[in-house]
């Protein structure tokens, strides 16, 4: 699955190279903010184990990998089993 969400100043929330490392061991759920932990329940509700969540997944902090992961944001999109549109964040 895949969150289609609005990003602004008021939804501060980004991944650091520093951030991933421990991402790949835990995600605390009441650190997130509220529309993806919503997300991440309707996809639990519906057996879907895999969320794509840009601020999650690409390290903003890291050009490299901001454009390396950037590029492939339409196919995730396009390829995604579902996609989470969030009307408001």
């Amino acid at each position: 699955a895949a969150l289609s969400y609005c990003w602004d100043a008021a939804l501060p929330f980004v991944t650091t190279s520093e951030e991933m490392a421990l991402y790949r061991s835990e995600i605390r759920f009441a650190r997130l903010p509220v529309v993806f932990r919503e997300a991440i329940t309707v996809a639990r509700r519906f057996s879907i184990f895999y969320l794509w969540i840009g601020a999650v997944c690409i390290v903003h902090h890291d050009l490299a990998d901001w454009k390396r992961e950037f590029v492939q944001t339409p196919y995730i999109f396009a390829y995604a089993f579902v996609t989470i549109c969030a009307t408001a964040s």
